[in-house]
C-alpha cells in the first residue's frame, strides 16, 4: 500500500468517527467549546476563573462546562441540586461607588468614581 492510501485509509477513520459522534477529541455536551462559560451571558470566563472552574469541573465529575449564579439559575427556571455550593469568581473592579453629600444642594447622591488601582474582588 503506497503512502497515499494509507492517508486516505486514515482520513476514512477519522471522518468515520466523526460522523458516529465518537472521535475522541469530541465531547458529548454541547456549548461553546470546552472552556467554562455563563450560560446567561455567554461570555467565557477567563484567567484565574477559567483554570478554577476546570478544575472544578474536573473533581467533581461534571461534563457541562456552562455556569450560572444561583440567581441566574432561578431567573432561568432552573434547579441548584442540594446540597451544591457556589464557587467564587474573581473580577478586578475598576470603579467605586459612594454616596457624597452635595456642598451645594445639601443633598446625598450616589457618585461613581474610577479607582487609581484596581482591586481584585
Amino acid at each position: 500500500m503506497d503512502k497515499v492510501n494509507k492517508y486516505q485509509e486514515l482520513a476514512n477513520k477519522f471522518a468515520d468517527l466523526i460522523e458516529k459522534n465518537e472521535a475522541p477529541w469530541q465531547k458529548t455536551w454541547s456549548g461553546k467549546g470546552f472552556l467554562p462559560y455563563n450560560i446567561k451571558s455567554e461570555k467565557e470566563y477567563n484567567g484565574m476563573n477559567l483554570l478554577n472552574l476546570m478544575m472544578a469541573a474536573e473533581a467533581k465529575g461534571y461534563e457541562d462546562n456552562r455556569w450560572l449564579t444561583f440567581l441566574q439559575a432561578g431567573e432561568l427556571g432552573a434547579k441548584v441540586r442540594p446540597g451544591e455550593k457556589g464557587m467564587h469568581i474573581m473580577f478586578l473592579q475598576t470603579k467605586e461607588t459612594k454616596k457624597e453629600i452635595d456642598e451645594i444642594t445639601g443633598e446625598e447622591q450616589v457618585v461613581t468614581v474610577k479607582l487609581e488601582k484596581p482591586r481584585a474582588m
